[in-house]
């Protein structure tokens, strides 16, 4: 996940958050904050982009296997960009934008809209992506599993003849 994206984490004055119910003593340097997710999801998914063409192409590790790698971070950078193509756009709301608001202790709750507009955000709370987002999700999943994703790459060790990369 673009973790730089979501509220908690984000640079952004109106709807990156100083404090919150999962970080209530968190720095004021959002900016710091923000580029220090951006840099930590991104070396772990490029990590994980080599090991994975080593594992299945040099170690062979998992013979006659086709393996796929989802980029879920490229999708969710899809959706942060152009929001309107993906959500509900009922209510003119960013992609920083939230449904579930509490208060930092997490005891006072309530929802943007009074919950009317679900599939107009991104993000549910200030870390975790909406419903919608895990429906757009789980239909990118479906793709994935026919091959037919642009958000993954695939492989296989050629053992049964074919050899992609």
């Amino acid at each position: 996940m673009p973790l730089h994206l979501a509220p908690q984490y984000a640079n952004d004055t109106l709807h990156g958050r100083p404090a919150t119910r999962y970080w209530p003593d968190k720095p004021s340097n959002l900016t710091a904050i923000a580029i220090k997710m951006l840099q930590q999801t991104t070396s772990a998914n490029e990590i994980l982009r080599y090991q994975t063409v080593y594992e299945v192409l040099v170690a062979k590790r998992y013979p006659r296997a086709h393996v796929a790698l989802f980029d879920l971070f490229e999708l969710i950078s899809d959706i942060y960009a152009d929001p309107a193509q993906y959500l509900n756009r009922s209510v003119l709301t960013k992609a920083s934008d939230y449904e579930h608001h509490c208060d930092v202790a997490g005891e006072v709750c309530a929802y943007e809209y009074d919950h009317a507009y679900p599939d107009s955000f991104m993000w549910w709370d200030e870390l975790h992506p909406s419903g919608k987002m895990h429906e757009i999700i789980a239909q990118e999943v479906a793709q994935v599993l026919e091959g037919q994703s642009r958000y993954a790459s695939y492989w296989s060790d050629g053992a049964d003849g074919r050899q992609t990369g």
